[in-house]
């Protein structure tokens, strides 16, 4: 259990692992949370299955993905660490049609557009995150592109309801 520093009595945080959530979640679980968990993992699918089959209100979420119907899968290996991960971008579009099979849509979708510099490490064999300032031509603003090694990061957050599609983006 997570401390619930603000003593709401209506309000609990419960921690766990989404492949193996016990039966006393079923059913008993307005929502879930994950935030940067996806795209680390091999799949969407599997995850996101799981955590529908809890039957929750909503699943709120942040990864990497991709606003068209094209995902990546990326292994990366830091091969001086001995240290394999995932950065996998999913299709939005992909994700949408996986979720409503399960009675879910998503409600909302906001691209994360960080807004501090971070800068590049000096150790170009370790994967670190690092963002570039560019200029976009129609608005004239400065915008922050954020990298981890050598991948462009894609963020959004999701919020995926239960029930009618009504998507406010």
């Amino acid at each position: 259990m997570i401390n619930n520093d603000f003593n709401l009595a209506n309000l609990s945080f419960q921690q766990g692992d989404i492949y193996t959530l016990k039966q006393n979640f079923l059913g008993d679980c307005d929502g879930i949370i994950s935030l940067q968990t996806l795209s680390w993992l091999p799949d969407f699918q599997e995850p996101l299955a799981a955590m529908m089959e809890i039957n929750p209100d909503f699943i709120a979420l942040s990864s990497l993905f991709f606003e068209g119907d094209i995902s990546t899968t990326t292994q990366v290996l830091e091969h001086k660490r001995s240290r394999s991960t995932f950065y996998n971008t999913y299709s939005i579009p992909q994700v949408e049609s996986f979720v409503r099979s399960y009675g879910y849509h998503i409600e909302r979708l906001e691209p994360f557009e960080i807004d501090v510099d971070l800068p590049k490490s000096k150790d170009v064999d370790f994967m670190s995150t690092y963002t570039i300032n560019v200029n976009e031509q129609a608005s004239r603003k400065v915008k922050r592109l954020q990298f981890s090694g050598p991948l462009l990061l894609n963020w959004y957050f999701l919020m995926i309801k239960r029930g009618s599609f009504n998507r406010q983006s």
